[in-house]
């Protein structure tokens, strides 16, 4: 199963879109926000393609609150803080902060942890068996970016959007 993993839109839909229509042509059965939507507009975007939903809310995202929680409300499951959920066999946690999320990365219980927020940052790690992926950012960012996570190997690739 292929996963689009995405973080901190910061309102950029443009970028938003054109991740979207890159992953429905690579067959994405799942989409993962790690958070800092900044408005409600983000999450129509994503819920208008009908591919699943996994997200957390950002720091970013306190501004709008109660408009992203509302929107989200759409999503296929959903937390504040830190989402864990398993997904074709894999067990997985989603935060925005990667603090929110270091007592998981120990544990060794999830096969993938994915977060954002450090917008120039973009990485994938293993530590033990777990794989740890910070997509990047597509808003607020000179180098937006994201990732596509394969669940049969438990690998994830970083692709650059090049900017005009």
């Amino acid at each position: 199963m292929k996963i689009l993993i995405a973080s901190d839109t910061h309102g950029n839909l443009v970028a938003l879109s054109h991740v979207l229509s890159f992953g429905k042509i690579q067959g994405v059965e799942a989409i993962i926000h790690c958070g800092d939507w900044c408005d409600g507009q983000a999450v129509k975007t994503i819920l208008k393609v009908d591919i699943p939903l996994y997200a957390v809310m950002g720091n970013c995202d306190e501004a709008h609150k109660e408009e992203v929680w509302e929107v989200l409300q759409g999503a296929t499951e959903k937390n504040q803080n830190l989402l864990e959920t398993e997904l074709d066999n894999r067990k997985i946690a989603i935060a925005h902060q990667p603090e929110k999320i270091s007592s998981h990365i120990q544990s060794g219980k999830f096969d993938a942890i994915f977060h954002g927020h450090l917008h120039m940052s973009a990485s994938v790690k293993a530590t033990g068996n777990t794989l740890i992926v910070n997509p990047g950012a597509l808003g607020s960012t000179p180098k937006p970016s994201f990732a596509i996570y394969d669940t049969k190997t438990n690998t994830a690739e970083l692709i650059e959007i090049p900017t005009l």
